[in-house]
């Protein structure tokens, strides 16, 4: 990740070579304490003791990093169309890190960069973005529950672990909990969203079809079939269906039930400890999401809705259905309430970081 490898230059490289890249992000949450790590080239700390005009705290991530030279062009020798990349500005891939750990939504405010000397000025960039309010009730555990969070809590534990994680493992990784933030940012703003961003998440980390331990199918696509004699369209087609999208939800479905073990299932939803029950919810989530993306069909949701009074109902199992307008759903089609799935989505990523990270001392990567 890049955030490791501007922290390997730092150690390796003098003082005078250094400088300091800040990011000022917010969150609706209230994060005390002081984040040091790495002898204080990555920090992080509460900026405003009070909420802003949008309803959010802001703080302060500081990382150091080092100036340009010639052994930096080595690296570019290295790239190609699999390497490392996260869309987004650099503080992207921070923000989304610690959006996994604290889930909690963040947002960049601004940006800058400045030497490490006495003279030096500081010039922000700063970075507009939507910010929609919503009531807590829609989905509470990403909201500020006092005295859950705090800077200098395990955060040290969770980017340890992160740096133990094979390299090749780190561009998947990555992605997955940017997916996660975005589905986030989603909450209260579009709800299907939220959906179609959490499963992208696992598509992220799921086995590719040859890791499966059932797959029906040889491991070599020539021992069954000769591709060399299609066009080569034709051939594309089918080495992308076989290597890259054969059983997709099968292996959406696997990744999620060997990573979910031990999830604190809501008091609503503890029928869902029975595999089969569980493996059906997924199943419908899933095909709500390629029914959207596909067919353009509006999903089923189940989610706080707002009566005139103010107070909330939920839809229930034993609704018979809906319709509206003239479209029906069944009631096999509802999806579950968004906070069961991201926290089960959350607590796979979790599980899959602490899987492949070595359980022995940290590395002597730095």
């Amino acid at each position: 990740m890049r955030w490791i490898n501007v922290l390997n230059k730092a150690h390796s490289r003098t003082v005078d070579q250094h400088y300091l890249t800040e990011f000022e992000i917010a969150s609706e949450c209230r994060i005390p304490g002081l984040w040091s790590y790495q002898g204080g080239l990555l920090r992080s700390h509460l900026l405003t003791t009070e909420k802003d005009e949008k309803g959010l705290y802001r703080y302060l991530v500081q990382i150091t990093d080092v100036n340009y030279n010639d052994n930096d062009r080595d690296e570019w020798k290295n790239a190609d169309a699999e390497g490392y990349y996260l869309p987004g500005p650099p503080s992207e891939e921070l923000m989304a890190l610690f959006g996994l750990f604290f889930r909690s939504r963040f947002y960049l405010i601004s940006w800058s960069y400045r030497e490490l000397n006495s003279n030096d000025t500081i010039l922000k960039n700063l970075h507009r973005f939507t910010y929609i309010t919503c009531r807590p009730e829609i989905h509470p555990q990403i909201f500020d529950l006092p005295n859950t969070r705090n800077w200098g809590k395990d955060l040290d534990d969770f980017f340890d672990q992160i740096r133990r994680m094979p390299d090749h493992l780190h561009p998947k990784f990555a992605l997955a909990c940017l997916h996660y933030l975005k589905a986030l940012r989603e909450v209260g703003v579009d709800q299907e969203m939220v959906f179609i961003r959490l499963v992208s998440a696992i598509e992220c980390l799921m086995p590719t079809p040859q890791d499966l331990p059932d797959d029906p199918f040889p491991e070599e696509l020539e021992s069954f079939c000769n591709p060399d004699a299609l066009k080569p369209d034709a051939k594309r087609s089918l080495e992308d269906w076989f290597y890259k999208h054969r059983r997709i939800r099968y292996r959406f479905l696997s990744f999620i039930m060997r990573y979910h073990a031990s999830y604190p299932l809501p008091a609503e939803y503890g029928y869902l400890a029975d595999e089969k029950k569980m493996r059906s919810c997924l199943n419908t989530i899933y095909t709500a999401r390629s029914k959207y993306l596909h067919e353009a069909r509006p999903m089923y949701l189940n989610d706080l809705r707002s009566q005139a009074q103010g107070s909330f109902i939920n839809c229930k199992p034993t609704d018979p259905g809906i319709i509206r307008g003239q479209c029906k759903w069944t009631i096999g089609e509802m999806l579950p309430k968004s906070y069961l799935f991201e926290g089960l989505v959350r607590h796979c990523l979790l599980s899959y970081l602490k899987e492949n990270s070595d359980s022995t001392a940290v590395k002597k990567r730095l």
